[in-house]
């Protein structure tokens, strides 16, 4: 069978990743440095689905508890830059 042209694309964006994978130096973390780290993705993880909730909430108390909370986790992250 012959391969499509959408194959050799893909075949082609992988060996592009692994070439930047490649250039890469590998950074040592210390544990607390991945612990932060770990945080800090898990409150932008929380920030973005937030924002969706009070994109989406009708409710006037629930956006107003949705901010509160977006506010929370907005201060959080700029004290933990």
């Amino acid at each position: 069978m012959a391969r499509g042209f959408d194959s050799k694309s893909v075949e082609e964006q992988q060996s592009m990743a692994l070439a930047e994978k490649a250039k890469k130096p590998k950074e040592t973390l210390s544990p607390e440095q991945q612990a932060a780290k770990r945080e800090r993705a898990n409150l932008e993880l929380q920030k973005k689905k937030l924002q969706g909730d009070l994109a989406s909430a009708t409710n006037e108390r629930h956006k107003a508890m949705i901010e509160a909370a977006l506010k929370d986790v907005e201060g959080k992250l700029a004290s933990s830059s």
